[in-house]
């Protein structure tokens, strides 16, 4: 029987055909290039973390790297200060250096005056002509520092007198005790700041004390008599009496 003779139902089955994928060589380029790509990225950042965890600190070590040490400026600054302010301090009078006790008085170099004794001339209580009369007298030195020198003024009151008197001493200065026997009144002072600047030698005032006697002798004609309206004389001393009853008669 010939094949144009049978029915649809009779054909015989025909074998699958078998299907062509075309491929493009330009896609395969692509993809290999893109893998390519990716594997240099890859072995970048192994290589990078590699170098970042081998680089040498400021010690010359591998590893993570010490924070700095950072100083603070203000604390440097506050003790340079303070620093600055214990070499420049200054004391107005007693425990004052040559150098500032000179540059705040007059020394008087009249006649047969001792140089470094007086200082301050008062021409105006001079009684007889010719003769020195000083506001400060009979200064005495320990090393390079005034310990002890009389003072000189015009009658003025016990009130007055104790003003001038603490003019002289450092403002942390405070009355340790006070009291009056017959011929003068004597105080006792006590500076922290002469306790810290004196202590060592050659002065050794460890304590800052200042011990004080006020007179009203000159214009009693040099007899020893206390008149509290009328106080002309204060003694300054860098001695250190802890109590009234260790202080010295007048």
């Amino acid at each position: 029987m010939d094949d144009q003779d049978l029915t649809p139902e009779q054909t015989p089955p025909q074998p699958p055909r078998r299907r062509w994928v075309r491929r493009h060589p330009w896609k395969t380029a692509i993809s290999a290039v893109v893998i390519l790509f990716v594997l240099l990225l890859v072995i970048g950042a192994l290589s990078s973390s590699s170098s970042s965890k081998n680089t040498p600190t400021a010690a010359g070590r591998t590893g993570t790297a010490s924070p700095a040490v950072t100083v603070t400026p203000s604390a440097t600054a506050a003790s340079s200060a303070a620093t600055a302010a214990t070499t420049a301090e200054h004391l107005p009078g007693i425990g004052a250096t040559k150098a500032d006790w000179n540059a705040s008085h007059v020394m008087d170099t009249h006649g047969t005056t001792v140089p470094g004794c007086c200082f301050n001339p008062i021409p105006s209580l001079s009684k007889t002509a010719g003769e020195n009369v000083d506001a400060y007298y009979t200064v005495n030195y320990a090393g390079n520092r005034v310990i002890s020198y009389s003072m000189r003024f015009v009658p003025i009151s016990i009130d007055t007198a104790n003003a001038r008197v603490l003019a002289e001493l450092p403002g942390d200065a405070r009355t340790a005790w006070t009291r009056t026997l017959g011929t003068c009144r004597q105080s006792e002072f006590v500076s922290p700041t002469l306790a810290r600047l004196l202590g060592p030698a050659p002065v050794g005032d460890t304590t800052g004390g200042v011990f004080v006697e006020f007179d009203s002798d000159e214009h009693n004609g040099g007899q020893s008599v206390y008149d509290p309206a009328e106080v002309d004389t204060a003694l300054l001393s860098l001695v250190s009496y802890p109590k009234a009853s260790d202080g010295p008669e007048c």
